[in-house]
């Protein structure tokens, strides 16, 4: 009976729930004990930041020395508080005018930002749709389009940078008397697109000049005038605008580059890069986006402006891109929904970087051209020290050393469908071999380029005879969405190089050949020695550029182009401005060239 009993109870369907009774238990437990931990990282909701404040004032103090940077401000936020906010070295170095957290400077393209919500704020309203075409929107707008079944220009696109439009309209966008945005519009049907809309995220100023010209239309005032009423007066930025009473020039840290003052810059380009602000109001605007007060846009709407937007592109090379925000790029452990945008037209620097989880930000600015990198590295930093001071999760300040991979040997036949031509950001690159290894010329750097598989690379340099291996940096050759690219990792972005397929050079190019000069000079770019040339079966125009804009004095520039017809050509790669058509044309009897709203003229040979 006992038997019987026995065998009863271990039939008893209770018994077919003990396994997962005694799983449930415990993981009950065990989830008890691991959650001591991660409570106690959030049982400091209230942190004074206290040790963040003193390690970023000593590192500033070292770095910005070492760096030679003049001026710096920042500000932290932590949900609705501005927990600290001050300004480093001086706004003017020869008056010694400190610089504090209502310091002035130019956010350039952080700027995108706030005509972004802007949108979003109209099309909350019903004003606007996000995936209207462009024309409904921006009446009387067209531009050149080489591409056969195209989808269409949407202001989502532009917000995303995936319109396909060209970064920029060169002609008069530093002028001293910039032209209109209405004008813009009406110059750009002279121009052509550099990518069919919505087949990849190509970044450009140019997309945010045509949000900024339907703001106007649709708020039927200048850009600047909306921007200051609809958004910045009821953030309380009352110090940021887009132009200073000459009695307020005071405010403005003046701009240094190797130790010199520059000249002020002027932009045409408001709504992709004309905003001054400093560190306290950007603060008020990171806590826009964590409070949602004042209530100026709703919720969701400002929810999707951190949503990737064209998921699963593979020409995007894994780049994560929302309405206006970047979504990835930063160096961050154990990060979620980490959103930033930079503003980097020298001399000035801005960099805004929130961790939205934690409603933790950061805005960091600077007036020296020197202070680029230290600004990434300081916005970076004081969200590490933040976040390990509110949630326990150890900052990890000092970088990862990389670590030397295994070198391999690839055979000799593979290494050579990586030889050849390659094009990117506008700047040619050449592949060679070098019996077991590549050799490459990238960017104005020559190196070795050795395999640790069979398609990635490390660079090699050699100072004096010792080779020096940089593992921290990788070339990799891939084929993605059919096409042959080089992406260069250990740059914060990946960059990518497409492969030029040598074409023969149609014969009608031969008459477009030769010197030629620039026909209406802004006084901040020269270009010299000027000559577009047939040379190793590829077409390219080259220059010697000094520019104060872009930081750079007699750099020589060799762009590969590929010729689409006998008037056209297109800058090789994928990565802005790759793309760009440069057209050939005849007028008056003389040569011209159009590239991106400059015009060049050929220079006949004199014979002696």
């Amino acid at each position: 009976m006992r038997h019987k009993r026995g065998v009863f109870v271990l039939n008893h369907p209770i018994w077919g729930f003990w396994p997962y009774l005694v799983s449930w238990w415990f993981n009950l437990v065990l989830f008890f004990f691991l959650s001591v931990p991660l409570l106690a990282q959030v049982l400091n909701p209230h942190p004074d930041y206290a040790s963040t404040v003193e390690n970023l004032r000593a590192y500033l103090r070292d770095q910005m020395g070492r760096d030679h940077v003049k001026g710096l401000s920042l500000a932290l936020v932590d949900g609705d508080k501005i927990v600290w906010s001050e300004g480093f070295g001086y706004a003017d170095d020869r008056a010694k005018v400190p610089a504090t957290a209502d310091t002035l400077y130019r956010l350039d393209f952080v700027t995108k930002l706030f005509t972004a919500v802007e949108i979003m704020r109209l099309n909350a309203k019903g004003r606007l749709g996000l995936d209207d075409p462009l024309g409904a929107d921006l009446p009387g707008f067209s531009i050149h389009n080489r591409f056969k079944r195209a989808k269409p220009i949407t202001i989502r696109s532009l917000l995303a940078h995936h319109s396909g439009l060209p970064a920029d309209y060169h002609q008069g966008m530093w002028a001293e008397e910039p032209g209109t945005l209405a004008q813009l519009v009406k110059d750009l049907r002279d121009d052509y697109l550099a990518a069919p809309p919505q087949a990849f995220y190509k970044y450009s100023d140019l997309d945010y000049d045509l949000l900024g010209r339907i703001i106007e239309l649709k708020d039927h005032k200048p850009y600047a005038q909306a921007l200051r009423e609809n958004l910045l007066e009821p953030l309380g930025m009352v110090s940021s605008t887009f132009e200073l009473d000459p009695a307020d020039q005071v405010k403005l840290a003046k701009g240094y580059d190797k130790g010199r003052e520059t000249a002020p810059l002027h932009l045409r380009d408001l709504p992709a890069g004309g905003l001054l602000s400093s560190a306290n109001d950007m603060a008020r605007f990171i806590r826009f986006f964590f409070t949602r007060k004042p209530a100026l846009v709703p919720a969701k709407a400002l929810d999707l402006m951190f949503r990737e937007q064209y998921p699963g592109i593979p020409l995007d090379f894994g780049h994560y891109q929302g309405l206006g925000w970047m979504l990835d790029g930063l160096e961050m452990e154990n990060y979620r929904d980490m959103a930033w945008h930079d503003g980097d037209y020298g001399p000035y620097f801005c960099r805004v970087a929130l961790l939205r989880d934690e409603k933790l930000g950061v805005v960091v600015m600077a007036n020296t051209m020197e202070s680029h990198e230290m600004g990434r590295d300081t916005a970076l930093r004081a969200l590490k020290l933040m976040r390990e001071e509110k949630y326990g999760i150890p900052a990890n300040l000092v970088k990862p050393k990389a670590v030397m991979p295994k070198l391999i040997t690839v055979p000799e036949e593979k290494l050579g469908k990586y030889v050849g031509d390659y094009a990117g950001i506008g700047k040619a690159a050449v592949i060679t071999r070098d019996g077991a290894h590549l050799r490459g010329d990238l960017m104005g750097h020559q190196f070795d380029l050795v395999p640790t598989t069979g398609n990635k690379f490390i660079p090699r340099v050699m100072i004096l005879f010792f080779p020096i291996h940089l593992p921290e940096y990788t070339v990799d050759f891939e084929t993605v969405g059919g096409r042959d690219v080089i992406i260069l990792g250990g740059l914060g972005a990946p960059v990518v190089f497409e492969k030029i397929k040598p074409v023969p050079i149609p014969e009608a190019w031969h008459q477009w050949l030769g010197r030629y000069r620039l026909d209406d000079p802004d006084g901040q770019t020269k270009f010299e020695n000027m000559t577009l040339e047939a040379k190793g079966g590829l077409l390219t125009f080259n220059a010697r550029i000094s520019s104060k804009v872009f930081n750079v004095t007699d750099t020589d520039y060799q762009i590969n182009l590929e010729p689409i017809s006998d008037e056209d050509a297109i800058v090789s790669g994928l990565v802005s401005p790759d793309g760009d058509t440069v057209h050939l044309y005849r007028q008056d009897g003389q040569v011209r060239i159009y590239y991106a709203g400059l015009r060049f003229t050929k220079v006949e040979e004199t014979t002696k």
